[in-house]
């Protein structure tokens, strides 16, 4: 613990741990499984687009537990899609899973912010890659007010100056759900409460980005 304390942002104590810096080294055949509720959602992506062995990624909408059991679902036999991979790659018996796209990804829908809900809307998609090409990065700036007062995020930089002030609450925030650690109901609530007593700043509505969908359980 003392160890922890006193390394408390990435540096030599940590790179050991990570595979950041020396995905090279991994050469066996690889299935990352992850969660987008999970306290780790980046890694799997990230780690998927820098290996250069057999590889393939699976990301649901999980928290930090087993797909078969994890909260919120939906849920899937993770079992099966392990044993497939092992097969083709130590007994070299394909029943189909080489010739399927390597990332498959749970898009998530919107439902009504519930801590206790079960499972996330959304349905299942598949692709061939996952690499920065697939990512749009728009970069927003802090803005004034618009007419209800509202403070705004904007495109172009802002030339007045915006003085904003906020008066800390140390029970704003306590909505925005946790990080189980594979317990369920950590699912962030309704945090209307939290955004009215926080320093928010709203962009105009993002356009939507479609993906062709493709069920695979």
């Amino acid at each position: 613990m003392l160890n922890w304390l006193a390394n408390q942002r990435d540096g030599d104590y940590w790179r050991p741990g990570s595979l950041r810096g020396q995905y090279e080294k991994i050469e066996a055949a690889t299935f990352i499984i992850g969660g987008w509720q999970d306290g780790y959602p980046n890694p799997p992506l990230r780690s998927f687009s820098n290996l250069r062995c057999d590889k393939k990624v699976l990301v649901g909408p999980w928290n930090h537990s087993r797909p078969d059991v994890a909260i919120p679902g939906p849920r899937i036999n993770y079992l099966n899609e392990m044993r497939r991979w092992f097969d083709v790659h130590l007994k070299h018996l394909d029943d189909g899973v080489s010739t399927e796209r390597p990332v498959t990804l749970y898009v998530q829908e919107f439902d009504k912010p519930d801590q206790s809900r079960l499972d996330t809307s959304g349905y299942w998609v598949s692709t061939d890659d996952w690499d920065s090409r697939t990512d749009e990065i728009r970069e927003f700036f802090l803005g004034g007010t618009d007419a209800s007062g509202s403070r705004r995020l904007s495109e172009k930089p802002v030339i007045s100056v915006n003085n904003s002030r906020l008066h800390v609450d140390p029970a704003t925030g306590v909505t925005g759900g946790l990080w189980s650690g594979g317990l369920p109901f950590g699912l962030p609530g309704d945090q209307r409460q939290d955004e009215a007593l926080g320093l928010t700043f709203t962009s105009a509505p993002l356009k939507r980005i479609s993906l062709s969908q493709e069920i695979l359980f």
